[in-house]
């Protein structure tokens, strides 16, 4: 296919690389393999100059000036980022003593954002892709991957600018439609205000758009319902070259288990790590286990928790903050054991660690289970252990050091056809064949 005419197509995008957020390997995957698919992405995403180690690291200034980028089969632009007031009071530390002042403009901003754009710090996105729509007539097709869900708007009126583009809207997570689980609940009278306007929003600015893409059945199916539109759905999926130079890696001489990102109030990780700590005090003298939580520390809220759960045992616990790709990982390829907690109640969410740890081929606990999707991948892949309870968990924690301790590796059946329908080249080929569709 390298010598055909390949179909120009725009990836609008707020995270991609050198972004460090996981959010940006979705549309790092669709520049990477669409090309083989017949098109050549352009991408349109904000300037990433600063590494996200913690929340205020998103909003601070950027050089005000556009940088244009080709990688052999694809190109980016990287659009300046123009703080907003509410930024930063963000930012500066002299401020942090008016948390509310900060809160009020951020509901202001979430408002405002629907009606009108100057509260909005990349709104450049649409101008800036509205004049390169002028300038390149023979561009019929984009893809906007969101949140922030407000480029959804941006897409709407690019769409009313130019009548034959034809856009996708892909949702990495439902936006309105979560207002049917218990996280709606759980809102504040004022966010429940915000969530009423929004849903007016996304209602009006995805009504022109030709069809949906999300990273689940389940939410693609609620989006889909809420929308009147057809929907597809397209994994994150993992890239396997990433782990190629890490094969051969060195296992850790401490028994190892690692749970990959950030974490969220519903998951129930008292569980395992009840059960983790009994088997700590168990095996003491015989196995030295650590637990590592690896980019977690980002919540600092989260990381207060871990450390408070992980009392007394404090020797065994490893947490950071925010790293690089590739040492997250080189720690995954070297751990014996990988986690997945369950989101609480919420069903149809998958997590990029899922398919990251898909391929390290090594042996995933879900504890809890979540019933759901993360159930029936790592079933149907045979990697996963399924454990509801700190006595299942127990129980599994002890065979998987069992197993170290007399040299074997633990017993899994690794159904690798159904580990490569996961892969971000396979799911890109889903989304090349809807685009397919669409001209």
């Amino acid at each position: 296919m390298s010598g055909e005419k390949k179909n120009k197509i725009i990836i609008l995008s707020y995270f991609f690389p050198p972004c460090n957020i996981t959010a940006s390997q979705r549309a790092l995957s669709w520049a990477k393999y669409l090309g083989e698919f017949g098109f050549y992405p352009i991408v349109i995403t904000r300037n990433w100059e600063r590494p996200v180690n913690y929340p205020t690291d998103l909003h601070h200034n950027t050089h005000q000036t556009v940088i244009h980028q080709k990688f052999g089969t694809y190109e980016v632009y990287y659009l300046p980022y123009k703080q907003s007031f509410r930024d930063r009071l963000y930012t500066q530390k002299e401020n942090s003593k008016f948390p509310w002042m900060r809160q009020f403009l951020t509901f202001w901003e979430l408002i405002m954002q629907n009606f009108v754009d100057f509260v909005i710090p990349f709104s450049n996105f649409y101008t800036f892709t509205k004049q390169f729509l002028k300038k390149n007539s023979d561009i019929k097709l984009m893809v906007v991957t969101a949140n922030p869900y407000v480029l959804f708007k941006f897409a709407y009126r690019l769409k009313k600018d130019f009548a034959r583009l034809k856009w996708i809207a892909d949702y990495r997570d439902d936006w309105n439609t979560r207002v049917e689980s218990h996280w709606y609940n759980n809102y504040p009278l004022i966010s429940k205000i915000t969530a009423n306007i929004e849903r007016k929003s996304e209602l009006k600015w995805t009504s022109n758009a030709s069809l949906i893409t999300s990273v689940s059945e389940l939410n693609t199916d609620k989006i889909s319902k809420f929308l009147h539109k057809n929907g597809t759905t397209i994994y994150n999926g993992f890239i396997p070259e990433d782990f190629e130079q890490f094969r051969k890696v060195k296992w850790y001489d401490e028994f190892n288990i690692t749970f990959n990102g950030t974490m969220i109030e519903m998951q129930e990780i008292v569980i395992f790590i009840g059960a983790l700590k009994r088997v700590i005090a168990e095996y003491k003298g015989k196995a030295s286990i650590k637990i590592n939580f690896i980019g977690t520390g980002y919540d600092v809220y989260q990381e207060m928790k871990i450390k408070a759960l992980m009392e007394g045992y404090e020797k065994n616990l490893h947490i950071t903050h925010r790293v690089p790709r590739k040492k997250v990982i080189e720690v995954q390829m070297r751990s014996h054991v990988l986690l997945l907690v369950a989101y609480g109640n919420v069903k149809g969410v998958t997590g990029t660690k899922t398919f990251d740890y898909l391929a390290t081929g090594k042996p995933i606990i879900l504890c809890p289970s979540d019933d759901d999707i993360l159930a029936r991948i790592i079933t149907e892949t045979g990697q996963g252990i399924i454990c509801n309870t700190e006595e299942e968990s127990y129980e599994v924690l002890k065979q998987l050091v069992d197993a170290w301790l007399s040299g074997k590796e633990y017993p899994i059946k690794i159904n690798p056809e159904a580990i490569n329908f996961y892969t971000r080249k396979k799911q890109t080929e889903i989304l090349a064949n809807q685009l397919k569709s669409l001209n």
